[in-house]
């Protein structure tokens, strides 16, 4: 019986924050523990300590992301969907290892 965490919801709050333009939530790999890591385009004069307190206001404290980056752009793969390993790699995060069963 865990807690249900929803990306999408993540990301949705972000995006009605004013001044972000592009929000993208992953999950990663902390030492065999999920995280949560959510990657934003803001424009220059919004402070990441802002975000972070207005999304404080809108999500419950189980859905906070474990960290929070600030991008210039979120990469796409060629299928148009969000690169999600570039975005882990350029914060120095470790994706998910993902295996065929």
């Amino acid at each position: 019986s865990g807690i249900r965490i929803s990306l999408v919801e993540i990301t949705d709050a972000f995006s009605v924050i004013s001044g972000v333009s592009n929000v993208a939530t992953v999950v990663f790999d902390n030492d065999g523990v999920l995280g949560i890591a959510t990657f934003l385009v803001v424009r220059s004069e919004v402070l990441q300590v802002d975000l972070y307190r207005q999304a404080r206001e809108i999500l419950p404290a189980s859905m906070l992301p474990d960290h929070m980056f600030v991008v210039d752009a979120i990469p796409l793969l060629a299928s148009g969907k969000t690169d999600d390993r570039a975005l882990l790699v350029s914060a120095g995060l470790k994706p998910l290892v993902r295996t065929r069963a």
